[in-house]
């Protein structure tokens, strides 16, 4: 044998050893691929899970079996934490076929991959379902010792201190005390997303914070501090005085039980506008006793009507924010809608009206004398027409004016239309006015045969006292003698 058919029969040897050995690893890799058909490859892990050489069936018990071992660990403020644990909730998995498609997308020919050179195993995550009692969760959330009622420490707002005039300010206190439904809702999904941990504190709105920081406190302490240097003096009727100063603006205040001061806006406008109210009852004499000296019978007294000082109490009110802001000490009267037209002759000055209705006669005075008098017909004595006393102003001067009584629904008339020349009410649809229709005034007439209410009047004396008065004179209403009404 030649050494040419000696190296050809060596080569025919290996080629042969190699085909039978390639043949026999690629026999053995398609068993194993096929062995791992319906099975995982060695090293994986499903959720951290080894589920190498598991079937589907197999793997899912053993995701089942480690899904008891659930912890979310909860981490409060102060590095406190708290924990919940599969079993309290009766957290169990659901198979969902997941785990199902993960095999069937495994390359079953890579297994030897595993066994050669994945060393940290071939990891696969998945977001497995669960179920749990969202009741009982709840429950043993707020069983926890962080969310226990009897351990939750309200936060507190910034405050004020008022010492010597002037005010400190004490920073807000945090506290722990949670809002709880938002807790629950974050751990609800956290548990839901199967997260093992969630720090609470970094959860939105989870505690309940101050309602007012020391930066806010500070900004409100040095408004109130322009407004306590204001003071404001009020000049009042009847020469009386009110004054606005520090000692009462600190009752518009919250007062804390450590002695502290808050502010609060609508509490302090409240507050304002009861002192207002207040002034007002001391300011307003409308509708108040009235002093007069009553032709040839001296001084007295009458009550009700609409003459007299009324504070516009929302004017007063803006007129009080303008001194704050000032921030001055100031005196003035109040801000009026109405006012007496002198301090004089106990608010009536020189020029007025006055009328005794038990003498039916009227007196018209311009500055302190008597320039027209005149005998007059008021309201009938009964319930429903009398004149009503009081001190009242001229309301209007109007010509030639129809007066009406109240229209019957049921008849669509008028009870009486009377055309009268000259109107001057003082009382709403009571006034002076000519009386044509009468030849007589005075005496007892108006008991039984008066007017609506109205004070009848002479023709020509009507017109001279239309002449003579002025809108805004007051006039001053009065029986003084005692009556009866009838009817």
């Amino acid at each position: 044998m030649t050494n040419m058919q000696k190296r050809n029969k060596i080569i025919v040897i290996i080629v042969s050893v190699l085909v039978i050995l390639g043949l026999s690893v690629f026999l053995y890799i398609h068993h194993m691929s096929t062995a791992y058909s319906d099975r995982f490859l060695p090293s994986t892990y499903i959720n951290n899970v080894n589920v190498g050489k598991l079937s589907v069936a197999d793997a899912e018990k053993k995701i089942a079996e480690n899904q008891l071992n659930y912890t979310l660990e909860m981490k409060f403020r102060n590095k406190t934490t708290e924990t919940i644990s599969a079993k309290e909730i009766n957290m169990s998995y659901v198979p969902d076929g997941q785990v199902e498609a993960l095999l069937k997308k495994q390359d079953s020919f890579t297994w030897f991959k595993n066994y050669l050179f994945n060393h940290k195993g071939n990891k696969k995550t998945i977001q497995t379902k669960t179920s749990y009692d969202e009741n009982k969760l709840k429950t043993v959330l707020y069983g926890k010792n962080q969310l226990k009622d009897e351990n939750q420490i309200a936060p507190t707002d910034a405050r004020m201190k008022y010492e010597n005039g002037t005010f400190t300010v004490e920073k807000e206190k945090a506290g722990n005390s949670l809002n709880k439904e938002t807790v629950y809702e974050a751990v609800n999904k956290a548990v839901g997303l199967q997260k093992t941990s969630l720090n609470v504190a970094k959860v939105k709105d989870a505690y309940k914070v101050p309602g007012k920081t020391t930066e806010t406190v500070k900004a409100e302490a040095e408004t109130l501090k322009k407004y306590l240097k204001t003071s404001i003096t009020y000049e009042l009727p009847n020469n009386l005085s009110e004054v606005l100063n520090s000692e009462k603006m600190l009752t518009w205040l919250v007062k804390n039980e450590d002695g502290t001061y808050s502010y609060n806006e609508e509490i302090w406008n409240k507050r304002m506008k009861s002192f207002v109210y207040t002034l007002a009852a001391k300011a307003n004499t409308v509708g108040k006793t009235h002093t007069f000296n009553a032709t040839g019978l001296g001084v007295r007294t009458v009550d009700g009507g609409t003459y007299g000082y009324k504070m516009n109490q929302t004017e007063e009110i803006t007129k009080i924010k303008e001194d704050l802001n000032a921030g001055k000490a100031v005196k003035r009267a109040p801000a009026y809608s109405a006012k007496e037209q002198s301090t004089e002759n106990y608010g009536l000055g020189g020029n007025y009206v006055e009328i005794d209705l038990s003498r039916q006669h009227l007196w018209i005075y311009k500055n302190g004398q008597c320039v027209l008098q005149s005998d007059c017909v008021s309201g009938k004595m009964t319930k429903d027409r009398y004149t009503p006393a009081g001190t009242y102003y001229i309301y209007s001067k109007e010509r030639n004016r129809v007066l009406r009584g109240t229209k019957d629904p049921a008849t669509g008339k008028y009870p009486y239309e009377s055309p009268v020349s000259y109107w001057m009410p003082f009382n709403r649809g009571i006034g002076f006015h000519d009386a044509n229709w009468r030849s007589s005034f005075g005496g007892n007439l108006y008991v039984s045969s008066g007017s609506h209410g109205c004070v009848n009047l002479p023709v020509s004396f009507a017109g001279t006292m239309y002449n003579t008065i002025t809108t805004g004179m007051p006039v001053v209403v009065y029986y003084s003698q005692g009556y009866t009404l009838n009817g």
